[in-house]
């Protein structure tokens, strides 16, 4: 059936789920399915923006809608959402300027297709941060850079299990940013559309902070400044895109299924803050600690637990082993 689950209780052995229509279903186990959720607000993005510059999710509607072609778009963020929303743009048939801003400026790499077997690891590297990239690098001369990054595939899970939180923290930290545009790649068509944009100087990708977004008119006047540089810069834009990628604390979720479960301490997020607590066994952590009977999580919500569970493969490995361990659904 189809409706909004807006609480869960547990009651006696099972679950009860209360819909948003009033309706209540009861289940002997609940699996939090729930993907990924909208991005954050900026704290930089004032509240009285004339309506219709500011979209604060990209995924919610029609991103191009009232552009001509006299128009700047601004994309906060420059991974894969940023290269989603200018493909859709450009798609719309916009043809103004795209200018996409991050703090580093990083953009997702192209997939090689001459790269048709990874060579597989001995065995599950070991040691910090520091050796892990000291490795991916001497491999990298060697095979390959994108070799030397899927070949950790198979140990990424593992890997990032048996790191403690305050490393788990200092790569998010640190060292994110560069995994995500070298393991999250795009496909080579995708790319030789994004380098044409690119070459045509309707897109450009820049590294730097937002200061400052204020009204002007009927559209906005963006502060930044350039990484490493002193001084300002502004740019009036018709549009502001929201491409800072989905948020994981289930704190400031403004989900009421998950300020629910959170205000009645069935759930609380990962010691990095990047999803929901679970164990192992994909059992949700209650605040106090205790792992539930029959709540249970699955999917990119889970990344605090497992940080390679976003793609398809992997959550279907996920769905699998939680099949074997619910009774009656192997």
């Amino acid at each position: 059936m189809a409706g909004e689950a807006v609480a869960v209780t547990r009651e006696g052995e099972g679950e009860a789920i209360q819909l948003a229509g009033g309706e209540t279903l009861r289940a002997d186990a609940v699996i939090l399915s729930i993907g990924n959720l909208p991005p954050i607000v900026p704290a930089v993005i004032p509240a009285d923006l004339p309506e219709g510059v500011f979209v604060a999710d990209p995924w919610a509607g029609d991103i191009a809608a009232g552009l001509s072609a006299g128009d700047r778009v601004l994309l906060i963020g420059t991974g894969l959402t940023a290269i989603d929303a200018a493909l859709t743009l450009e798609a719309s048939g916009f043809e103004g300027r795209i200018i996409a801003i991050s703090r580093r400026g990083m953009v997702p790499r192209p997939h090689d297709r001459s790269l048709l077997e990874v060579p597989n690891l001995p065995e599950r590297p070991s040691g910090g941060m520091a050796e892990m990239t000291r490795m991916v690098r001497s491999n990298a001369e060697r095979i390959g850079w994108q070799a030397a990054v899927d070949q950790l595939r198979p140990h990424t899970q593992a890997l990032w299990a048996s790191a403690p939180a305050g490393r788990r923290k200092r790569f998010l930290r640190h060292l994110r940013p560069y995994w995500d545009v070298h393991r999250h790649r795009i496909a080579p068509e995708i790319g030789e559309r994004i380098e044409a944009m690119q070459r045509q100087g309707r897109l450009s990708f820049e590294a730097g902070k937002l200061v400052s977004v204020e009204p002007s008119g009927a559209a906005a006047r963006v502060t930044w400044r350039r990484r490493g540089a002193d001084g300002t810069e502004e740019l009036t834009v018709t549009r502001i895109v929201n491409c800072t990628g989905p948020r994981g604390d289930v704190t400031r979720s403004g989900e009421p299924l998950l300020e629910q479960l959170a205000a009645a301490g069935r759930v609380r997020p990962d010691p990095c803050r990047i999803g929901i607590d679970v164990d192992e066994n994909c059992r949700v952590i209650a605040g106090d600690g205790t792992p539930s009977p029959s709540l249970y999580a699955i999917g990119p919500m889970t990344r605090g637990a497992l940080w390679e569970v976003v793609a398809v493969p992997d959550i279907r490995v996920q769905t699998d082993k939680l099949a074997r361990q619910i009774p009656g659904t192997a």
